[in-house]
């Protein structure tokens, strides 16, 4: 199962957030087969915000760290989307023209279609304007591209879907149990 992380997660998981560790410990325990992946568009976000030090030195850090972190994960970043630049700025354009984003959210409009071209069945965000596109309409646009429809997700509610498993703890008698 491939999905697909927001820049935002990225963020938040160089910051240290517990909730993005949660996630990625559900997702690994409790996900057949996970392939989580890191869009071009989102690394061309990290990398413009790590270029940005002299406006926020803080979030330019961060935005190094995650690009960091993400070199020494198991997650992978293709640096190209094989149906092709413009196939990816044709559904982008689609997706804000029928209103399910702003017109000025061109960057998010590239992430929903990059993972629909690469196959991502979830993609998780904290950017309410992707998690409250109404799934029909988005069904209806991206259905004509045959590609892919994500679920979009935040991470709390994949956590809260995909709990983590809790260690095995040995009871008063020495016998073991799990907790979930």
């Amino acid at each position: 199962m491939r999905l697909a992380v927001d820049t935002n997660i990225l963020i938040d998981w160089a910051e240290g957030d517990e909730d993005i560790k949660g996630l990625f410990e559900s997702i690994k325990q409790r996900i057949p087969d996970p392939v989580v992946l890191v869009l071009p568009t989102v690394i061309g976000e990290l990398a413009h915000i790590a270029l940005q030090g002299a406006k926020n030195n803080n979030l330019s850090n961060t935005a190094k760290k995650a690009i960091e972190l993400i070199g020494r994960s198991t997650l992978l970043s293709p640096a190209t989307v094989p149906a092709g630049k413009n196939c990816v700025q044709e559904i982008a354009m689609m997706v804000r023209l029928h209103g399910l984003l702003p017109s000025e959210e061109v960057n998010d409009s590239l992430i929903l279609a990059e993972a629909s071209l690469l196959g991502c069945v979830i993609l998780t965000t904290r950017d309410r304007h992707l998690r409250d596109i109404d799934r029909e309409d988005l069904t209806r646009v991206l259905g004509a591209f045959d590609v892919t429809i994500p679920v979009i997700k935040s991470p709390d509610s994949l956590v809260r879907q995909f709990p983590p498993r809790r260690p095995k703890q040995k009871d008063a008698g020495g016998l073991r149990r799990q907790h979930s």
